[in-house]
């Protein structure tokens, strides 16, 4: 028996031609699929070229998951690909030498399985005891520095809470360092038909020492954005916002012209903290068909200060604040079962819905 996995976009082409040419596919089957994928598609972005475009469900991993993870969404036709974080200084081990070997191999089985990739690159750890994930060589090295630097180069320790190593943005050798490595990640998979995306960490960056003012930060943030879309041109880059110190809706619309999306770090329906983050979040709703903007629901989504919500109500949510072309569901069990249940009987986003015309119900 041969089995036939069902893709989308770009890739929905190569597994056509590849059935095409094995013989699983008879001649008059090959021509239904190539008119199909001639009908008109429903809107979508401006930024995007539709046929290279896999907007939907994503499971979301961590850097230490793998294959084994991946598998759960193997047969799930609901999922659309995965997110996996990445440590920088896993990939960059020696100064302008970059590892890709653990990114090829999941591309390469999700390719496999006919899903998606869709990276992030973790340079911020969210607890002090955890040693910092830049490369190594900055640890020691003060021209990576923050400020009057405490016990490592390369990044700076959060006051708040856990505390943390949060980057040293705004340091003219870091960010440097950070653009080569987007260019080198650009020169590797911007033409992977499989690979999805990239984002750019979150705005809330807590106290950088390198930061004089409000617009200090905004440059940088610009400067890393317009880095990321020179690398991927042909693939959905998008900024995480949520709170800063600059004007969000400036750079929101700013990041849209340059065909640069928007995304969010957490679905947040906590009533004592919804004000200001729906308003962030109507900012990723207004741009929406300039640029595909999308939003990850975290470990603590469900239970946040004392309130808890289900799989349903967080996807609902996040549809009626944000109405995502991407939602990337973190991989929490035994939350993730009730997932695959809420995406199966919610069915597709409402725009991913209507871009698929041809498909929907």
């Amino acid at each position: 028996m041969n089995t036939i996995i069902v893709k989308t976009g770009a890739a929905a082409i190569v597994s056509t031609l590849l059935l095409a040419l094995s013989g699983c596919l008879s001649t008059s089957s090959l021509d239904a699929l190539v008119s199909a994928s001639d009908e008109k598609y429903g809107p979508y972005p401006q930024s995007v070229k539709p046929d290279n475009f896999n907007p939907g469900y994503y499971l979301s991993v961590g850097h230490k998951d793998s294959i084994f993870a991946f598998r759960r969404i193997a047969d799930n036709p609901d999922f659309v690909g995965v997110k996996k974080r990445y440590q920088w200084s896993d990939i960059e081990k020696r100064k302008g030498v970059y590892d890709f070997s653990e990114i090829e191999q999941d591309l390469d089985y999700l390719e496999s399985i006919g899903k998606q990739l869709w990276i992030s690159i973790s340079n911020t750890s969210w607890d002090s005891r955890f040693r910092p994930i830049v490369p190594r060589y900055m640890l020691n090295d003060s021209r990576y520095g923050c400020g009057k630097n405490g016990r490592y180069y390369g990044v700076f320790e959060r006051s708040s809470q856990k505390g943390g190593w949060l980057p040293c943005r705004g340091n003219p050798e870091f960010d440097k360092r950070y653009k080569a490595l987007l260019a080198a990640l650009g020169k590797r998979f911007n033409k992977e038909p499989s690979f999805e995306g990239i984002n750019l960490g979150e705005t809330s960056t807590g106290k950088n020492p390198n930061f004089r003012n409000a617009n200090d930060k905004l440059k940088v943030f610009k400067e890393y954005a317009l880095a990321a879309k020179e690398a991927f041109p042909d693939k959905v880059v998008m900024q995480m916002i949520n709170y800063a110190n600059f004007d969000l809706e400036a750079f929101a619309d700013w990041l849209a012209s340059k065909g640069i999306a928007t995304g969010g770090p957490d679905v947040h329906l906590t009533k004592s903290r919804r004000g200001s983050i729906l308003d962030v979040y109507a900012l990723h709703k207004k741009n929406n068909m300039l640029t595909p903007n999308g939003i990850d629901v975290q470990w603590d989504n469900w239970e946040y200060w004392g309130d808890t919500y289900t799989s349903r109500e967080l996807l609902e949510g996040a549809v009626e604040h944000i109405n995502p072309w991407y939602i990337f569901w973190i991989m929490r069990d035994p939350y993730f079962k009730d997932v695959v249940k809420t995406v199966r009987e919610y069915g597709e986003l409402p725009l991913v819905k209507d871009f698929w015309p041809a498909t929907s119900d």
